[in-house]
């Protein structure tokens, strides 16, 4: 999501993952270096959904997990960097996945807009909005917003969780397809759900792991 001010839309039920482009050569590239520097198996925040794209579970899952692996330091880095030359939202979903409430503080949600839930849910079914890590495997659990002037960026938003949160060290889950899949069965059965989904709804879930 772009930063321009907007008038009241409605993006419900659009798979955007509100996150911005790719640039494979930012410098903020994040990678596993294998057999002495040659590059293999590289994990970029530039590879994740672009603007107008599905949130994606895999690839933010190890995305969020090779941060978590590098250590507060150096993920905030490049974190920092991607969120000062990218104008979307990518870092701002990763730091929900991240960060944690200090003891006794609030980790608030970032100022998106005002979320669309399924489900008849609200905000306080969902305290990582619009995230909800499942088994600590990460789902989008928004159909979209209601916008009404900017939204808070990336980078402000990272401030705020350096400065009002602590890093998370609970580890996201394993990456694989099968336990993926278990943690999209769990969220679709999830009690949380005040009446049943609609197809639609299950859908927009569901295509998060294809």
């Amino acid at each position: 999501m772009s930063s321009t001010p907007f008038l009241a839309v409605v993006l419900l039920l659009c798979g955007m993952s509100i996150c911005g482009g790719a640039d494979p050569t930012s410098p903020a590239g994040l990678s596993e270096k294998a057999d002495g520097g040659t590059a293999k198996n590289a994990i970029d925040i530039g590879d994740l959904p672009g603007p107008n794209k599905p949130f994606k579970v895999i690839p933010y899952a190890r995305v969020a997990k090779h941060l978590q692996k590098i250590g507060k330091a150096k993920a905030v880095e490049q974190m920092t960097k991607f969120a000062q030359t990218h104008d979307d939202d990518r870092v701002t979903l990763l730091c929900r996945m991240l960060f944690v409430a200090k003891p006794g503080k609030e980790f608030r949600v970032p100022w998106l807009g005002a979320p669309l839930f399924f489900g008849d849910t609200t905000g306080t079914d969902w305290p990582l909005c619009p995230i909800e890590l499942v088994d600590n495997i990460p789902f989008y659990v928004v159909g979209g917003y209601n916008i009404g002037g900017e939204a808070e960026t990336s980078i402000k938003y990272l401030e705020y969780c350096l400065e009002n949160c602590d890093w998370s060290t609970v580890p996201i889950g394993e990456v694989s397809e099968a336990r993926v899949g278990r943690a999209l069965q769990t969220l679709l059965a999830s009690k949380k759900w005040k009446q049943p989904l609609t197809e639609s709804e299950r859908e927009f879930l569901s295509d998060q792991v294809k």
